[in-house]
């Protein structure tokens, strides 16, 4: 008997027990801490599979971690799970901007500690890796911090504790969460991984070989930001805005989508940037200044469909999931049909933001919430 225990300790913490190939348990932290989104080392996760299959933690062959280097300021501030809308505006205005526009540097840690409504790590020993954001040599640090702890924790060698790369974590439960097989393309786009933030990959059950990459797909980071603009909280509430998507009318959508249109374009296998912003929160405030609500939710679901369309994927798998839908793959010369006239998945559920000129279809509308839904949980 092969046991592997697999646990996400950044955002959405989480553990998986795998017995001779099969998953027999997992389970979410935030369902025992009550925190959503809960953030660090899901010790209640953990030890509910383990009960849940009747093994002890000195039966486990192998604990995999995932994610090669997580960034040990965020883990120390649970900041996803901590953060409210006013927190994520702050963190805009007192590091993003003095950092990105005024050339300054701030302590981000220094921001956000000391918070009396804030739940903080007190597993991982990161005490002396808070003083950079995302530096990688406190990130190659925190990876051995993080390693060592687990096999403490679990009592078991720390030769049975490894990480393993961002995109593969994406790719593999793209492919075999998936039916499908054989050869595949696999298409990533999130906020960033261990190298990237957008890979396009061969696969099979062979495994993965990477086709291309690059640290300018920021699909991901605009949906953020337009998701925190329209006074909902970042990766959390997209869906709200997926959602909201569909009833913006053609006016609405058109004016709101010259904003986005030009921001990315696809350069060989890679979405980059084509008009680079000085940032992606302070401009897009700015641009979208007297639009209204849900032309701008329609332009950004219209700016991701379309960009991933042009995108070569058969399987998508993303950070962004919950959001970023690609259309099944389509002919050359109907793609410009496919942005101006109502479009429909392959389940037969209406794309948010893809509307024609008559507007949302409301007798989908229901079946459309409970999608969001669905992709949010």
């Amino acid at each position: 008997m092969r046991i592997i225990l697999g646990i996400q300790e950044a955002h959405d913490a989480s553990a998986a027990l795998m017995v001779d190939g099969e998953i027999v348990a997992a389970a979410q932290e935030e369902r025992f801490s009550g925190l959503k989104g809960d953030y660090g080392y899901p010790r209640q996760s953990i030890e509910f599979c383990l009960k849940q299959a009747d093994l002890g933690a000195s039966q486990i062959d192998e604990v995999v971690l995932a994610t090669n280097l997580w960034n040990p300021v965020l883990t120390k501030i649970k900041r996803n799970a901590n953060f409210k809308v006013s927190d994520w505006v702050a963190e805009q205005h007192k590091y993003w901007k003095p950092v990105l526009l005024e050339n300054r540097q701030v302590s981000y840690y220094d921001l956000f500690k000391d918070r009396p409504d804030f739940h903080y790590d007190d597993t991982y020993p990161f005490d002396r890796l808070l003083s950079g954001y995302m530096d990688k040599e406190g990130m190659r640090q925190a990876r051995e911090i993080r390693r060592t702890t687990v096999s403490m924790l679990l009592g078991i060698p720390l030769e049975r504790v490894k990480t393993i790369m961002h995109e593969d974590c994406h790719t593999f439960y793209a492919y075999f969460g998936s039916p499908m097989r054989g050869r595949v393309l696999a298409l990533t786009s999130e906020g960033i991984g261990d190298y990237s933030n957008g890979t396009v990959s061969e696969f099979s059950e062979e495994g993965r070989h990477e086709l291309a990459h690059t640290r300018e797909n920021h699909l991901g980071h605009i949906y953020q930001y337009i998701t925190l603009l329209l006074g909902m909280k970042p990766n959390e509430h997209e869906y709200k805005v997926m959602g909201l998507a569909p009833y913006a009318n053609k006016k609405e959508l058109d004016k709101s989508y010259q904003v986005f249109a030009r921001i990315q374009k696809v350069e060989g296998l890679n979405i980059v940037y084509d008009e680079k912003p000085p940032d992606l929160y302070f401009h897009f405030r700015d641009k979208l200044e007297g639009h209204r609500f849900d032309g701008i939710a329609g332009a950004v679901q219209k700016f991701v469909e379309v960009m991933l369309g042009r995108a070569p994927a058969a399987c998508v798998t993303s950070g962004d999931a919950p959001r970023c839908k690609s259309p099944p793959k389509e002919r050359k010369q109907d793609r410009r049909k496919a942005e101006e006239a109502p479009a429909r998945s392959r389940d037969g559920i209406l794309r948010p933001g893809t509307q024609g000129s008559r507007g949302p279809d409301k007798r989908s509308a229901p079946r459309r919430r409970e999608a969001s839904r669905a992709g949010a949980s």
